[in-house]
């Protein structure tokens, strides 16, 4: 019976020295930890969160450069179409001015030479028709008058904007070459603490096999840079134009206020 009574008072004293253990324990945590246990988390959640921000940060830059090249070289080849015809209507337009504006000069001329050579009785009787269709002219002259100059701020609509998209284009060329002369320079990765054996039988690591992988890539983003002289040349070409049509529109201005005034 004494062997007995030992035993149990010794599992006894194992089950309240677990009892006082644990309570310690949760003595130790804060009031949200002791309602929550969930919230309590370990270095493993800590790295996994590290690793999802890492994989959304890291971007392929070869999937970026074959997404973004030929969309480059599509948009400097329409750019190009694009501004080698606007730029000769711009410089015919300089030059030669439009045919209306011939018209409107020789119908203005005719008016006059009718008015001249006109008996002076019949002007004196028609004086009311005259003055009503002398109103209506001045009217259609000031249409046309407006029609001219529309066709040149129209000409420089166009320049303005084939030189934002040629500003947009060298830097989206700059940005693209400069990041892929970035990643062909940055050397592969070296399995060395791995062992030498792995890292000099590995076939990916191979000199040969890295040059065969950059050689072309290499290539085109040179052909791609190539690009950037011929993109400011055409900036240059166009802002000649503009000033090219900016110094007819003005003298085409002057012109038709002196006309306007009988001084022409």
């Amino acid at each position: 019976m004494p062997a007995q009574f030992s035993s149990t008072s010794g599992s006894d004293g194992v089950v309240l020295a677990a009892r006082e253990h644990s309570e310690g324990n949760s003595d130790g945590l804060t009031d949200s930890e002791k309602e929550d246990p969930g919230a309590v988390t370990g270095p493993e959640d800590d790295d996994s969160e590290q690793l999802d921000e890492d994989e959304e940060d890291d971007v392929d830059p070869d999937f970026e450069f074959v997404k973004n090249a030929p969309l480059i070289m599509q948009r400097f080849h329409a750019h190009g179409e694009v501004s080698e015809r606007v730029e000769a209507e711009a410089l015919k337009l300089a030059l030669h001015g439009t045919a209306s504006r011939t018209s409107t000069g020789a119908r203005r001329n005719e008016l006059g030479a009718g008015v001249r050579d006109g008996d002076d009785d019949e002007r004196d009787d028609d004086d009311d028709k005259h003055k009503d269709k002398d109103e209506e002219e001045a009217e259609e002259e000031e249409e046309d008058e407006d029609a001219l100059l529309q066709v040149y701020y129209d000409m420089l609509d166009k320049l303005d904007k084939l030189h934002t998209e040629a500003l947009e284009l060298e830097q989206s060329i700059i940005e693209l070459t400069k990041s892929s002369l970035s990643s062909l320079s940055d050397p592969p990765p070296s399995n060395k603490s791995e062992g030498h054996d792995r890292a000099d039988n590995d076939p990916d690591n191979e000199p040969s096999t890295t040059q065969r992988k950059q050689s072309p890539r290499s290539q085109i983003v040179g052909v791609i840079a190539a690009c950037l002289p011929v993109i400011r040349a055409r900036k240059s070409n166009l802002l000649m134009a503009q000033e090219l049509i900016d110094s007819a529109l003005e003298n085409l201005s002057i012109s038709l206020r002196m006309e306007s005034l009988g001084l022409e």
